[in-house]
Parts: structure tokens; C-alpha cells; sequence
């Protein structure tokens, strides 16, 4: 899925999502923040909780520019998310 800078720009800054797959149930999160150099920091976290809280939890993220280029969200940006 692709999205254009200004889809980017309208997304919420957290959303959350419950969904079951199989036997599983996993929360999707996904963040937007904007960084002080004007990038706009996009984060999907998924959770896997198993038992009382307990369970497994990744993240991925991506920066994208003003000018709509996009890379992979460095490990420091990730910290808050993981």
C-alpha cells in the first residue's frame, strides 16, 4: 500500500486497532508525529498479548520528507514505540 504526503499528513496521530486472527488477538497501533526538522514520523506497532498483559510486541516506522521521500525510521526514533 502507498500513500501520497498529504494521506500522511491527514492521518490521525494514534490510532488503535483490535483484530483476531485465528486464535490470536493482536492491537495494531499506528503513530504520526511530526520531528523538528519538519519529517513526519509514521510507526505500526503490533501486539501480541498472551496472558495478564504478557506477550510479544514489533514495530516498524518510516520517515518521510517534505519533499515525499521516504526512508526507514532510525533505531533512536523507534525507542519510544518498542
Amino acid at each position: 500500500m502507498s500513500f501520497n504526503l498529504e494521506e500522511i499528513k491527514n492521518l490521525p496521530p494514534e490510532s488503535v486497532e483490535d483484530i483476531k486472527i485465528g486464535s490470536k488477538r493482536l492491537t495494531i497501533c499506528t503513530y504520526k508525529d511530526e520531528l523538528p526538522n519538519g519529517e513526519i514520523l509514521v510507526i505500526v506497532q503490533c501486539k501480541n498479548t498472551r496472558f495478564l498483559g504478557y506477550g510479544n510486541m514489533f514495530a516498524e516506522g518510516f520517515v518521510v520528507s517534505e519533499s515525499s521521500e521516504k526512508r526507514k525510521a532510525e533505531e533512536i526514533l523507534m525507542w519510544e514505540y518498542v
